[in-house]
This record gives structure tokens, sequence and C-alpha cells, in this order.
């Protein structure tokens, strides 16, 4: 299963990217990365990813399903330094505990173990949190870098951003509608051979 936020800038090579590695190596969770949002030059410079090694954050994360942006999310510059110390090798994929979905695939038996909810975090938070909890593994392409544009219409600092997105008529802002509760349904999907 392929999980795309509509907010999300995607080029064909970056599903290909992420498709080629799946075929190479065998990892149940694979993304790609990206800046946290555009609504302002310090959402843009932190990437939507906490390396695995960042132990505190992968225990407050599978005890909370919550973490500190300011000081557990990857920085750009720390996300250019990593890809830079990794230039001669096979490929540049790491784990991590949390990559927020930017352009997320997840093998079948992944999406069968895991209970897709929301909470204050967010639905994305609380898949990553399952997933440290069940012992699954997840990865993300550090040479599959997208523009997460949430926030764009907001931003008086990046005004060449702000100008495309207006040309675009882009918009991420979410507008709330009284519905009626979901119901819980099961869904059994075919498996592909």
């Amino acid at each position: 299963m392929a999980i795309l936020p509509d907010d999300l800038l995607v080029d064909l090579k970056h599903v290909d990217k992420l498709v080629d590695d799946l075929e190479k190596y065998d990892y149940d969770v694979l993304s790609g990365i990206s800046n946290f949002s555009m609504e302002s030059r310090n959402f843009f410079n932190h990437m939507t990813c906490i390396d695995y090694m960042n132990y505190g954050a992968v225990d407050q994360l599978a005890q909370t399903a919550r973490f500190d942006y300011f000081t557990q999310v990857m920085t750009r510059e720390r996300y250019t330094k990593l890809k830079e110390e990794m230039v001669n090798k096979p490929n540049r994929i790491i784990r991590v505990a949390l990559s927020n979905f930017p352009l997320t695939i997840a093998k079948r038996h992944v999406i069968e173990k895991i209970e897709f909810g929301g909470s204050l975090m967010g639905v994305d938070t609380v898949f990553f949190q399952s997933c440290i909890n069940k012992g699954i593994a997840t990865y993300a392409d550090l040479d599959v870098e997208m523009l997460h544009i949430k926030g764009i219409e907001d931003n008086h600092e990046m005004q060449g951003s702000i100008l495309m997105a207006f040309d675009r008529s882009i918009t991420t802002k979410i507008h709330h509608i009284i519905s009626n509760p979901p119901k819980k349904e099961q869904i059994f999907l075919p498996k592909i051979q």
C-alpha cells in the first residue's frame, strides 16, 4: 500500500526509486523524506523523520505517540551531512523511528497488523508508534526528497514559494465539516500474486 498526502509534490522518479528499492531490498515500510512544512523557514529546514539512532525519541514515541519537534526531528543541515557521509554506500537508506508519510510504501502484512487511527499528533505518528511497538522496522531513502507544501499560503518569508502556490491555486488549509462518525468495517483486500 502506498500512502501519499495531498500536500506533497512528488515526481514519478520518486515513485520509481522507492519501487526499485523495494525490489532490491526487502523492507516492510519504506518512505521518502521531505521538509516538515512550508509555514516558516524553520519548518522548511526540518525534515519529516526521526533517525532510529535517536533512542530517547524512539522510547518516547513508543510510549506516548508524541515527539519533541525542536530536539528530535532531523534538521536539513543534518540531512545534508548524512547524505554526504553515505555518498559511497550502495544506497542512502536509513532506519527511522518516524517519517510522517512522505510517500510511504508498506507491505500488506504490515497494514494487516496496524490499526489506523488518529491522535493529537496524527495518523502518521500513530502508525509509526505501532510499528515500533510491533517490532516492524521502518526506513527512509534519503535520495527520495520531496517538497511538503503544507502551510505555503501563510508563509511570508519565502515569497517565491508563495507566488508559485497562488499561481497554481495551491492551498493546504483543512476545512472541517460535521459528518457522521465513521463505522468500523472489516475490509479484505485480495492478495496479489
